[in-house]
């Protein structure tokens, strides 16, 4: 009897050797998608739930103040009449969906199952989403982000923000620029209030690399907190499209309590529907109605065309 010779890779007398021979497959799945921390939510004083119902716009009521109270030694008849208005916005949808045959769909992607890892992506996407939507608005669909006409604009920075004339660490016209807006905040009346400050990624780290040279533990962030009455400041790229070294955003929010919200959120939640198409495929769709309102643009400053290039 003659003995085949036995293959060194592949263990048996095949001419050429098996993939799973020479390769070793990873048990985890790594993810090249990275999201914005998610702050929307976080910053909104009230959500106000929607239903999917067919109704494309929301009305809010406000309740006006009335006159100051007179003070005499007699008093008379001073009738005081309470007013309202309300504040209407279109309530579109955000969704997105997928079709793929029932065999694709039962197929497994890396050893995990297809559907679940689309239906957690789909819903991130969706809440990427309410980022940009609370802040950008959406011109297509008619709805006024934070950063839009609806709030107060502070107008154009006053430099360059890198600027550090004094040579002591201090970003002069970055920590002037921000106090335009804490100083509206005060003579608005609200300088009591914690401000909650949201910045793109170039200027916030400017404010936090940007050391005092005697005091290396403090930067132009801690100095800024310090001003905030409690408030936080948080960094996102979601609030404006396409941030660039030279093109960078600010948004200055005074915190209210839900009874007070000079703004809102407007959200039904997620819906989620699966759907035969015919005899072999399958359809998933996830969907959100959801919109933002403005009703005292007051408590929202902004600026844009920031650089520190």
């Amino acid at each position: 009897m003659v003995l085949k010779p036995i293959s060194l890779i592949g263990r048996d007398d095949a001419a050429s050797p098996f993939l799973s021979d020479f390769r070793q497959f990873s048990t985890r799945i790594v993810q090249l998608f990275h999201d914005q921390p998610l702050i929307a939510r976080r910053l909104a004083p009230m959500i106000e739930p929607l239903q999917f119902d067919g109704m494309t716009e929301h009305e809010t009521a406000l309740l006006k103040d009335i006159d100051r109270p007179e003070y005499a030694m007699d008093p008379k008849d001073s009738h005081a009449n309470i007013e309202g208005d309300s504040v209407i916005v279109k309530t579109p949808q955000i969704f997105q969906s997928a079709s793929l045959l029932n065999d694709r769909w039962k197929a497994v992607f890396a050893g995990k199952a297809r559907m679940p890892i689309l239906v957690s992506r789909m819903i991130g996407k969706i809440k990427n989403e309410e980022d940009y939507i609370t802040f950008q608005g959406s011109a297509k669909e008619k709805v006024l982000g934070l950063i839009s006409t609806a709030t107060t604009d502070l107008g154009d920075p006053g430099g360059n923000w890198k600027t550090d004339a004094g040579g002591d660490g201090i970003l002069e016209i970055a920590q002037t620029d921000v106090e335009k807006a804490i100083d509206g905040f005060v003579s608005d009346g609200l300088g009591a209030y914690p401000i909650d400050i949201v910045m793109t990624s170039w200027i916030y780290n400017k404010f936090k690399n940007t050391v005092v040279p005697y005091d290396p533990k403090t930067n132009n962030l801690t100095i800024l907190q310090g001003k905030l009455n409690g408030g936080e400041v948080m960094v996102s790229n979601n609030i404006q499209a396409g941030v660039l070294k030279s093109a960078n955003t600010f948004v200055a929010i005074a915190r209210t309590s839900e009874a007070e919200a000079a703004w809102q959120l407007l959200s039904s939640g997620l819906e989620q529907t699966t759907e035969k198409e015919g005899l072999w495929k399958t359809a998933l769709g996830i969907r959100e109605k959801f919109s933002v309102k403005v009703l005292d643009k007051k408590f929202i400053r902004w600026m844009d065309g920031i650089t520190v290039a």
